[in-house]
């Protein structure tokens, strides 16, 4: 049987577990089943209730497995880029047999004994990415290994994380009864979804996630991550105002912001987008309504963030681009560009199956993972194979003996007529 690729991905944030299977066929990614679940056990990115969140856990990957019809037992898990740390290296791989050929086994071989560094007691590593390779003086994205090289340089990027933090994040997976194939930092992951990293080594790139109630920047350079901020804003406070004078649930204006356009309307447009009953009066929200409640506030949050980021829009070429689920919010990226003064765009997924904002960065820990599993020929996948194997044989011989018992009925019909 032919070596599955079905890669399931799970995040969580800020009051939410979202999951993600896909499978690759012909190296193009294919998403099998998204979901997503609300939880009390996540408050921004810090677990507060580890039973309710393995619960969780159990609960939508269970529900994945029961609707797939095969078992999944491994997943890829992100991690949140907070107090994270980078440390770069060049790594000399000489060929003393030059009429040798590199393999990619003396590559990684060389790479992690040259990359054997001591970090603080409070930090673990979370990825390692190759940034560059320099064969024979010629600088490339792409290790190739189809001719003879004398020298090669890898440049490597380290990006570690808060122990506690990630512990924290692995523990609850395994509690939960599941491995964890690897981990991704969450904006290496979007930025892989994005394809920004090498379009970063000309200009600088602002990635700003926005979520319900936090938000994350992170700043790419020269195909690097160089640093990223979260802050405690969201779209929340949007959703605060409205439930303040309105007598409807956080999940009906949460919707309300997500889904209607009311950023750009025309000054004498007013169109109702919502309709609830107070007693035995109906009232109605209207797009004029939400612009004049929920404009101040986003300009006040994109202020903030303007005033932080403007030495490096400054500084030279940048681009901004708005993901997360906030980045739904219909017309942002027009009042972002008036606010931030630079090229904005708001960036959603264009995979069939999976084209929504907050499922940036475990599309991109998916691709992440494949790249990893080619370089270091790795046949992991999130399948229980054993499991996978016996229903796949059971579904066969379900299929035969339906076949055969149709057969005998045809010729019991048959010698019937006669």
């Amino acid at each position: 049987m032919n070596q599955k690729e079905i890669y399931g991905a799970i995040e969580f944030v800020d009051h939410e577990v979202r999951f993600i299977l896909g499978e690759f066929h012909n190296n193009q990614l294919n998403i099998l089943k998204t979901e997503s679940l609300y939880t009390d056990a996540i408050d921004k990115i810090e677990i507060v209730d580890t039973n309710k969140l393995v619960e969780n856990i159990q609960e939508i990957i269970t529900d994945v497995s029961d609707k797939m019809g095969f078992t999944i037992d491994k997943i890829i898990l992100l991690i949140p880029s907070y107090s994270i740390k980078r440390y770069s290296k060049r790594v000399k791989i000489v060929n003393f047999e030059e009429s040798d050929y590199f393999s990619k086994k003396d590559v990684n071989d060389a790479i992690t004994q040259a990359l054997d560094l001591e970090y603080a007691d409070n930090e673990i590593l979370i990825n390692q990415v190759f940034n560059r390779y320099i064969i024979d003086g010629v600088s490339s994205k792409k290790l190739k290994l189809d001719k003879k090289i004398s020298r090669l340089y890898v440049d490597v990027d380290l990006y570690t994380g808060p122990k506690a933090l990630i512990f924290d994040y692995i523990s609850v997976i395994e509690k939960a009864g599941f491995a964890v194939l690897d981990i991704f930092l969450d904006s290496y992951a979007m930025a892989t979804e994005m394809a920004l990293l090498e379009p970063s080594r000309n200009k600088n790139i602002i990635i700003i996630r926005y979520e319900r109630s936090n938000l994350t920047m992170s700043l790419l350079h020269n195909g690097r991550i160089i640093n990223s901020l979260m802050m405690d804003v969201g779209y929340a406070d949007l959703v605060d105002s409205i439930v303040k004078d309105n007598n409807i649930s956080r999940n009906n204006a949460e919707k309300l912001i997500l889904t209607n356009d009311y950023l750009t309307i025309a000054d004498n447009q007013v169109a109702p987008v919502f309709l609830y009953s107070e007693g035995s009066e109906t009232k109605s929200i209207d797009d004029k309504y939400l612009n004049n409640l929920l404009m101040p506030i986003l300009c006040d949050q994109f202020n903030e963030i303007s005033q932080m980021i403007a030495p490096i829009l400054e500084d030279k070429e940048s681009e901004v681009y708005i993901t997360g689920k906030g980045a739904s919010i219909v017309s942002l990226s027009e009042i972002c560009r008036e606010i931030l003064k630079s090229p904005t765009k708001v960036y959603s997924p264009a995979i069939l199956g999976a084209r929504k904002g907050s499922l940036t960065a475990c599309l991109g820990s998916i691709y992440a993972y494949k790249d990893i599993s080619v370089l270091n020929s790795i046949n992991e996948n999130s399948l229980n194979k054993q499991m996978y194997d016996k229903e796949i044989k059971l579904k066969e011989f379900s299929q035969s003996e339906d076949s055969m018992a149709n057969r005998f009925k045809e010729l019991f019909k048959i010698n019937k007529d006669n």
